[in-house]
């Protein structure tokens, strides 16, 4: 992939600035600086995997990865899983179950493939992480302290090292009350797990948090601020959705550049807020619901404006995904495409709620939620890029570094609900 030209040693790139007028409701509005870029309708799925019942229904997916053959590998989080569906989407067979033993998971927390077809899979409650071929037989296990109980494996680079994040949360007592964003640790691990090195600090999320002592409790909106993460074949793209800009961080940690999203902020209406409360003190658990409402009904809760993007991805053409931040029950997830040097290419139309699982060739998987907050997994063929965009796409790359490549990347946003 060439998402990384426009990121490298050229440093800052130009913000564009788009219009999205058809965008759904909640979409941040955009002004147009390229006449050309389209808004298209929906992508047609090649292949959609979900639904009720069977070995088709999915929950909890932790990832879903192509292998060279077409297959589809799905971790089914809550089953401690790891689904194989033929390249149309038939059920073919399963592997892993819940348990400590060879090929069993406690808490199944990524899924990812290596050279070869080699399917990785790592748990975050044993912190260890098997390989298996690709037939699905177990072939060996290995620990990876990801430090803390927090941490966990979210992609690998192109020489065989592991990318995990490591999260550090100050203990209750040393919390103050109110909003606060807590601070995610990017860590490179050798192939066997054996070694470490620190890669970059960065925001995790954002959440409130009342309360004192071990009384104290944190929780979340709808709209709260989740780090988003490409791994790459040999950096990773990483950008935090209060902020416009994304950078660019080398295996070694250092920054590589950064580019300014074309984003704006956008107020979250009133009775859209008096909505989300509703509906996030019903969901709370009965031990922790009338401190929430109580926090809530203070006042300052609840975030003024949507974070201006929701998701980051990227394509074998080159082009940088980024999820536009829209209203959760809007029939469609809507994604501006940027060429590497940040030129808007087109938005594209994807499913409601969709986040980028993995991309191989010309295809891209997503995991998304319906309409009854069923999951499914979908598979697009991505739209060429016009011919004006792969021209101003290679014009970029003049004398910039080596393209390190993104074509075998990993998505994460670092929570997976």
């Amino acid at each position: 992939m060439r998402v990384q030209h426009a990121l490298g040693a050229t440093g800052l790139a130009a913000a564009v600035v788009l219009t999205c007028g058809a965008c759904d409701r909640g979409t941040p509005e955009m002004s147009r600086a390229d006449g050309a870029a389209q808004i298209r309708p929906p992508l047609r799925p090649l292949v959609d995997i979900g639904g009720e019942g069977g070995p088709e229904e999915l929950s909890g997916v932790t990832g879903a990865v192509s292998l060279s053959d077409g297959r589809i590998v799905i971790g089914n989080g809550a089953t401690n899983e790891i689904r194989f569906f033929s390249a149309d989407g038939n059920y073919l067979a399963t592997t892993g179950r819940r348990g400590g033993g060879p090929g069993e998971f406690y808490s199944l927390l990524w899924v990812g493939v290596a050279p070869g077809d080699t399917i990785l899979a790592y748990d975050i409650r044993s912190q260890r992480l098997s390989w298996f071929a690709p037939d699905g037989r177990y072939v060996r296990g290995t620990q990876v302290d990801t430090h803390l109980w927090s941490g966990s494996i979210i992609g690998q680079f192109a020489d065989g090292s592991l990318v995990a994040v490591s999260n550090s949360f100050p203990l209750p007592r040393l919390r103050p009350e109110g909003l606060g964003i807590d601070t995610v640790a990017l860590m490179r691990f050798s192939p066997d797990g054996s070694r470490s090195a620190s890669v970059a600090s960065l925001p995790a999320w954002e959440q409130y948090w009342a309360g004192r002592g071990a009384a104290m409790v944190g929780f979340g909106f709808p709209v709260y601020r989740k780090l988003q993460v490409v791994v790459c074949d040999s950096s990773v793209v990483a950008g935090y959705p209060d902020s416009a800009r994304v950078w660019r961080i080398g295996a070694d940690g250092q920054r590589l550049g950064a580019l300014t999203l074309p984003l704006s902020q956008r107020a979250i209406p009133a009775a859209e807020r008096a909505q989300m409360t509703r509906e996030r003190i019903a969901r709370a658990p009965p031990d922790f619901r009338a401190r929430i409402e109580a926090a809530i009904n203070a006042g300052n809760v609840l975030p003024a404006n949507r974070p201006l993007f929701s998701g980051l991805g990227s394509d074998g053409t080159g082009a940088l995904w980024v999820g536009l931040s829209a209203d959760e029950h809007a029939s469609s997830s809507e994604w501006v495409r940027l060429t590497p040097n940040g030129d808007v290419i087109d938005t594209v139309r994807l499913a409601p709620r969709a986040r980028f699982a993995s991309t191989a060739g010309d295809r891209v998987i997503v995991v998304s939620r319906d309409e009854d907050d069923v999951q499914h997994v979908i598979v697009y063929r991505v739209p060429p890029l016009p011919a004006r965009a792969g021209a101003r796409s290679a014009s970029a790359a003049t004398g910039a570094a080596p393209n390190p490549g993104c074509g075998r990347g990993f998505f994460s946003a670092l929570d997976r609900g």
